[in-house]
């Protein structure tokens, strides 16, 4: 790629990967390097179902059936909840103060 070309670039959107970076950076060394909020959402949304599975060891099993049969809220955009699905919500995050903290970073 011309010298040219490669001051004009601004930017760069990437993943996490290291490798990319390391690659990136000798050539583009004025560009910002930026995570896509693809990855960023995906790494947050494993971590929320990692806390929800240790919070569901620790359940009774029709707790722990409703967990799971909840799991979807804790995925879904706030205005996309209905009132019944909020109400479900809150009272797990207000019972499981761990579960909470991960969802508000969400």
């Amino acid at each position: 790629m011309p010298t040219a070309v490669r001051e004009q670039i601004t930017v760069v959107c990437t993943d996490m990967s290291a490798n990319y970076h390391e690659i990136v950076r000798p050539f583009l060394p004025q560009a910002p390097l930026v995570v896509d909020k693809w990855h960023v959402l995906k790494m947050l949304s494993e971590c929320l179902e990692t806390v929800r599975k240790e919070i569901r060891e620790t359940l009774s099993d029709s707790q722990r059936r409703s967990l799971m049969h909840d799991r979807y809220l804790l995925l879904k955009r706030p205005h996309d909840l209905s009132e019944r699905d909020t109400l479900i919500l809150e009272a797990w995050l207000a019972n499981f103060s761990r579960l909470e903290a991960a969802y508000r970073l969400f």
